[in-house]
């Protein structure tokens, strides 16, 4: 099972030889393709949603795919019957960013806008089996990791956390403190590397005035200093690692996945600071991780992954091959995701300023303006 995101917008996702895309920018619906290994021009048949997708994947029997929509609701569609309508399962008060689901489609697991990530049985998801409550921001993402049985969270606050599908945290890891100074490639990290990614002036002069001034590991949005979300977590169980990107942060994570007793424990492997912020990462064959970023004259680079004598990882570019090279020449494709609103920080929660001491110094002001205001002279009776 493969998944495909563009512009954060449009999702492709493909199980076996079906596959299934949904537009949340320009169209309420999901197209449902028959099962094809070619490409049909025909149209698909296609199901309504009542409000735009944010959130799609399959279950592992395939016979169904689950879907979210912008206003917290999960429908499920049967991939078997083509007319039926969907089926409201479970509905959240808040956006829904992301759904997991469990190997043995016993559990459905869905993460919010609101710093929750609930596990409900599947399908009657009205019974809530728990929830995962430990994240300070938006939860952007979750993966559920078959080998180990747990879960792994990613949120808006720049941390990630592992969890029993009981609900109990296993271990969290404060990534923001490992991240590097945006558009600067200093890090501080011993394991740290800076990747040697395209490096000419078309690239380097794209978005180099973004988040100047600002403090280490954090960005500005609205004028607001915010840390460096978790954009994008992908696993891969041949190298044990997870690979981390984030909002507004030119820096690619790795993080080794250790056995627990009861799941698997995040620690630091190494990170490495890169050329351009990525918009998205996946992992290929070959040990061999794929990255997309703004960079017309090569936006998609592909890098071996290899370990050293002491487990860390190490990357390195990979020869272009026919798929990379036609892939850099589809510019015109990609480019499309420039103007695109980002979704980035502002799914965080937006906090107060701070005006208490104004206030206090504002009225401070005032009393003193009333004991110095001269009092108007007072008139003498008089007596007779």
């Amino acid at each position: 099972m493969a998944t495909l995101r563009r512009n954060r917008e449009t999702f492709v996702f493909m199980s076996g030889d079906s596959f299934i895309s949904s537009n949340k920018c320009e169209t309420e619906k999901i197209k449902i393709p028959d099962i094809v290994k070619e490409p049909k021009d025909e149209e698909k048949p296609q199901r309504l949603v009542p409000s735009r997708c944010t959130a799609i994947t399959f279950p592992q029997n395939e016979k169904e795919v689950v879907v979210a929509d912008r206003t917290g609701d999960v429908y499920k569609f049967s991939l078997i019957d083509t007319s039926a309508s969907g089926e409201l399962i479970l509905g959240h008060l808040s956006l829904i960013l992301d759904i997991a689901m469990s190997s043995d489609d016993k559990y459905i697991i869905t993460c919010d806008r609101d710093e929750k990530i609930r596990i409900s049985h599947y399908p009657n998801a009205y019974n809530i089996h728990a929830y995962c409550l430990l994240h300070s921001e938006c939860v952007s993402q979750v993966l559920y990791l078959k080998e180990f049985s747990c879960l792994v969270s990613g949120s808006g606050d720049g941390t990630l956390a592992s969890w029993t599908l009981d609900g109990k945290n296993i271990c969290q890891t404060n990534t923001v403190s490992h991240t590097c100074k945006k558009g600067q490639g200093d890090t501080n990290s011993k394991n740290s590397s800076v990747v040697p990614m395209v490096t000419n002036d078309v690239c380097q002069g794209q978005g180099q005035d973004e988040g100047q001034g600002q403090g280490e590991g954090q960005t500005e949005v609205d004028g607001q200093n915010e840390l460096p979300g978790v954009k994008k977590m992908i696993y891969s169980q041949e190298l044990n690692v997870i690979a981390v990107i984030y909002y507004g942060l030119k820096q690619l994570n790795f993080f080794s996945v250790e056995e627990h007793k009861n799941g698997c424990t995040l620690t630091e492997n190494s990170h490495n600071t890169l050329t351009e912020e990525p918009w998205d990462i996946c992992f290929g064959d070959h040990h061999s991780v794929w990255i997309l970023q703004h960079c017309e004259e090569k936006p998609v680079l592909v890098y071996e992954c290899t370990k050293d004598s002491r487990g860390n990882i190490q990357v390195n570019e990979r020869i272009a091959d026919q798929t990379q090279k036609l892939l850099c020449d589809k510019w015109s494709f990609f480019k499309a995701s420039i103007d695109c609103p980002k979704l980035s920080m502002r799914l965080q929660k937006i906090q107060p300023h701070n005006n208490v001491q104004k206030y206090l110094e504002k009225k401070e002001e005032r009393i003193n303006a009333q004991k110095n205001k001269q009092q108007p002279p007072q008139k003498k009776l008089k007596t007779s």
